[in-house]
C-alpha cells in the first residue's frame, strides 16, 4: 500500500471515532480500528494531532464531493437525480457538523426540540391548516427552521441573497412545476 493509500485509510478508520469520542480518541483505538499498528500511525502522521488535523481536512475538501456530485447519471428521472444530490449532501454536512461537534469546532450545540417554543409556535400557527398540509406542523416547523437558517449563511447562498417570496413559495411548492409529476 503506499503512503498516501495508507494515511487515506487510517483518515477513514478515524473518522468514526473523532465523531464518537473527539479528541479523547485513543492512538490504540485508532490502530484497531484501521487494523494496524500503533507505530504505524506514528510513521504515517508524526502524531495523532497531526492525524486529526488531517481528518479534518480531508473531510472539509469539498473535491471529493464534487466529484460524486459529477457522477450523478443525468440520465436519471428528477426525483432520482434530486434524491442522490440530496443524499451527497445530507452525508457531507452530517460527517462534517458531527466532527466540528465532536471536536469542539462548532460552538455550543443549541438545544431545540418537539416541543420548543418555536415549534409550538409554528404548530398553532398552522392549526386548522392540516388539510392543505403534506407534513406535521412539527416536521413543518423543522422544515421551514432548516431552509431559513440555510438561506441566512452567507457561505451557502455565496453572491445570490435569497428573497422571502422565493423561500415562501420553495417551501409550499418545492423545486418542480405546477401540474408536473
Amino acid at each position: 500500500m503506499s503512503v498516501e493509500d495508507r494515511r487515506a485509510s487510517i483518515i477513514a478508520a478515524v473518522t468514526p471515532l473523532l465523531i464518537e469520542h473527539g479528541r479523547q480518541v485513543t492512538t490504540a483505538q485508532i490502530a484497531a480500528a484501521a487494523g494496524i499498528a500503533e507505530g504505524t500511525i506514528f510513521r504515517a502522521f508524526g502524531d495523532k494531532e497531526k492525524l486529526i488535523d488531517a481528518a479534518i481536512e480531508a473531510h472539509l475538501d469539498p473535491e471529493p464531493f464534487r466529484r460524486d456530485m459529477r457522477a450523478i447519471d443525468r440520465t436519471l428521472p428528477l426525483e432520482a437525480k434530486v434524491h442522490r444530490l440530496i443524499e451527497l449532501l445530507l452525508n457531507r454536512f452530517t460527517t462534517v457538523f458531527q466532527m466540528m461537534n465532536s471536536l469542539g469546532l462548532a460552538g455550543q450545540r443549541p438545544q431545540h426540540s418537539a416541543n420548543s417554543d418555536f415549534v409550538r409556535r409554528i404548530v398553532d400557527l398552522l392549526d386548522g391548516e392540516e388539510a392543505q398540509l403534506r407534513f406535521t406542523g412539527d416536521r413543518i416547523a423543522q422544515l421551514i427552521r432548516m431552509t431559513a437558517l440555510s438561506a441566512s449563511l452567507p457561505h451557502v447562498i455565496g453572491d445570490s441573497p435569497i428573497d422571502t417570496d422565493t423561500l415562501t413559495d420553495f417551501v409550499l411548492h418545492g423545486i418542480m412545476k405546477e401540474g408536473t409529476a
